[in-house]
């Protein structure tokens, strides 16, 4: 659970950032988008927790995930224009792609309880729709 929690907490600073010093209605739209489904997620993640009686204890793969995460943010902060939404959407891409896999070959199949296996295929989907979402974004800022 830690995993999922510290991944939401990084694509909701991002998703801040663009925010602020994006221009690009798209982007905007994009980070609004990360921002209220991954805080929902992470409330999702709290009431699980708190009704499996389980403790979100950090990991190798979250403390890698945060870590990922500040690296990300102070390379944006540097950014100004369409270089900061280019670099956004092309980390939005790759940022997902990862969280994807590690859904998949780690925490999925990891998963003991029933309702945890589900709530991180549910999460899975919508990480899914994300990764969608920012290649359409890519590609749009590219043209």
């Amino acid at each position: 659970m830690a995993v999922v929690v510290a991944a939401n907490e990084v694509d909701i600073a991002a998703g801040q950032a663009a925010k602020r010093k994006s221009k690009n209605a798209q982007v905007k739209r994009f980070a609004d988008e990360m921002i209220e489904d991954h805080t929902s997620a992470n409330q999702q993640a709290a009431a699980l927790t708190k009704k499996l009686r389980l403790t979100a204890a950090e990991s190798d793969v979250s403390a890698a995930v945060r870590q990922s995460g500040k690296n990300n943010l102070a390379r944006l902060k540097s950014l100004k224009g369409k270089s900061f939404d280019r670099a956004y959407a092309e980390n939005e891409v790759a940022y997902h792609q990862q969280i994807l896999g590690t859904l998949e070959e780690k925490l999925i199949p990891g998963a003991r309880s029933p309702e945890l296996k589900s709530f991180l295929k549910t999460v899975r989907a919508v990480i899914a729709e994300h990764f969608d979402h920012a290649q359409e974004l890519m590609e749009s800022l590219s043209k």
